[in-house]
């Protein structure tokens, strides 16, 4: 695969940017969704997915070079952007609390992800964590088994 790349640190800058690439399409795409709550939930409990099965990510990160870092930091900011719509979106609909950020959101995510990693990546961990956020991030507490 590394042949159809110049340098490792290309093939690295590829890689990572599709990983962030892929979630700022999805968070484009529910932009626009019927129910903004459930279009926001669902997406952070993706997020979560998604690094669970990327569990490498951080490390290639580690490896890239200044250069990617830039393209990468403007590819995450787009990913931001589109993440804050879902957060507006779902504020506005009353589902999501007002008083929440993108930087709260981006701190809870990567909160998730470094202490599945603390327990050697147990996915089950990191999903009910996340199912626990998004109950405190809920305007209203989720009935469960309503």
């Amino acid at each position: 695969m590394h042949r159809h790349f110049p340098t490792k640190e290309s093939l690295f800058e590829a890689i990572v940017l599709s990983h962030i690439a892929q979630p700022a399409d999805e968070a484009r795409g529910l932009a626009e969704a019927e129910d903004p709550g459930e279009a926001f939930f669902g997406f952070c409990l993706g997020m979560v997915e998604r690094g669970m099965k990327n569990r490498g990510l951080a490390e290639i990160l580690a490896g890239v070079g200044i250069d990617a870092k830039a393209r990468i930091a403007a590819e995450t900011e787009q990913l931001d952007r589109a993440l804050e719509r879902l957060v507006k979106r779902a504020q506005d609909s009353g589902q999501v609390r007002a008083d929440i950020g993108i930087a709260d959101v981006r701190a809870l995510l990567n909160s998730i992800h470094a202490a599945a990693e603390r327990e050697q990546g147990d996915r089950r961990m990191a999903l009910r964590m996340m199912t626990v956020i998004c109950d405190g991030l809920r305007t209203e507490p989720r009935r469960r088994g309503a």
